[in-house]
């Protein structure tokens, strides 16, 4: 869908889905990575990932958070200019736990770079199969801009 903003900017909204994956033998402290997005023809401020998670596991924490790169092999994590640390969007509990979806807007930073992701940090305890990740990207491309 295409439509005309402001002083003739011709934006299209776009989206990126990723099928749902799972945790399994992924070992606390590591992570996972959600698929990479360049940056070059994003129109600034629009860029969102809808992350939603289950966190079957007793005692895993699984925190989403996004990452940059020049190259797209070497990924830096962006924190928030306060240096403040990202927050577990879940923790396993003994039983049946529901999935939990947010929307995290992209920080600033981000436009700075050629590629950005999401990636999810897993927490306390290795995940298994039952502990599920996906990862959608929402935002507008800007024809007007060639590239980088």
């Amino acid at each position: 869908m295409q439509f005309t903003e402001g002083l003739n900017q011709t934006l299209a909204y776009d989206y990126l889905d990723t099928d749902s994956q799972d945790f399994d033998g992924v070992v606390a402290g590591d992570l996972v990575a959600g698929p990479l997005l360049r940056t070059g023809q994003l129109a600034r401020g629009t860029l969102s990932a809808t992350v939603a998670v289950e966190a079957e596991t007793d005692g895993i924490t699984l925190t989403p958070l996004w990452q940059v790169s020049n190259d797209g092999t070497t990924w830096q994590t962006v924190y928030p200019p306060n240096g403040a640390t990202y927050v577990a969007q879940a923790t396993g509990t003994a039983g049946d736990d529901a999935a939990v979806e947010r929307v995290i807007q992209a920080p600033d930073s981000v436009y700075g770079f050629k590629f950005c992701r999401v990636a999810i940090q897993v927490g306390v305890q290795t995940g298994t199969a039952n502990d599920t990740w996906r990862i959608s990207y929402n935002f507008k491309v800007d024809d007007a801009k060639n590239g980088y």
